[in-house]
């Protein structure tokens, strides 16, 4: 989408710093965000894609005022209330309403947690249908400009590139963030040089993932 929310190649956010040593999680209340969010994952509440949608749907402002597992609260708050899991009421008070039924889905010891986490469902389909691109073609990004959800970077519409690498078939963003449906596409990795995204003064090379439908 065309918010605050791409902020790739934008002026004026200066360089991202990671100092040496950083702790993930800086407060104890972040730690158990992260394992709530993993939670409503692996519970099949949701995916990836309806999470970032979610966060999205943020005004500029809270987004920008927000810190980072802040934005996760929000996010987890708005998919269990989209799939009815809580309502507004329960998360305000903190616990379950006794009208709403008790959960009744996979519940993990903790010894079950990591696996788990490292065997996650993988977005990569099979399918029968050929790409339309094959390594070494030049390819223009459509110029599309999305209201919802989308993982075209807005700096790269309209540009072209070159093709360096087959990923394979995996689930389209696009539509699965906003419940259209999976409909996977061929995943390829292009190289745009660094001069025809930003123009003569750039250097270097940027190389991103783009799916079949962003492409001509």
């Amino acid at each position: 989408m065309n918010g605050l929310h791409d902020l790739g190649g934008m002026h004026g956010f200066g360089p991202v710093v990671t100092p040496d040593g950083e702790e993930v999680f800086r407060e104890r209340w972040e730690r158990r965000i992260a394992g709530i969010l993993n939670l409503v994952a692996f519970a099949g509440v949701c995916g990836s894609d309806q999470f970032r949608r979610a966060a999205e749907a943020m005004t500029p402002e809270a987004y920008l005022t927000t810190p980072y597992f802040g934005r996760w609260l929000h996010m987890v708050e708005t998919m269990l209330m989209e799939n009815g899991v809580a309502g507004f009421e329960e998360l305000a008070a903190g616990h379950r309403s006794p009208d709403n039924p008790p959960w009744d889905g996979p519940v993990l010891a903790p010894a079950e947690v990591w696996p788990a986490y490292r065997s996650a469902g993988s977005p990569r389909r099979e399918t029968t249908l050929p790409p339309r691109f094959a390594v070494g073609d030049v390819v223009l990004v459509r110029n599309r400009n999305p209201q919802g959800h989308t993982r075209l970077p807005r700096y790269a519409r309209g540009k072209s590139g070159v093709v360096t690498r087959m990923h394979g078939c995996f689930v389209y963003p696009d539509t699965n963030a906003h419940g259209m449906g999976e409909q996977p596409q061929h995943l390829y990795n292009v190289r745009f040089t660094a001069h025809e995204l930003w123009g003569e003064q750039a250097r270097d090379a940027v190389h991103l993932d783009m799916w079949d439908s962003y492409l001509e």
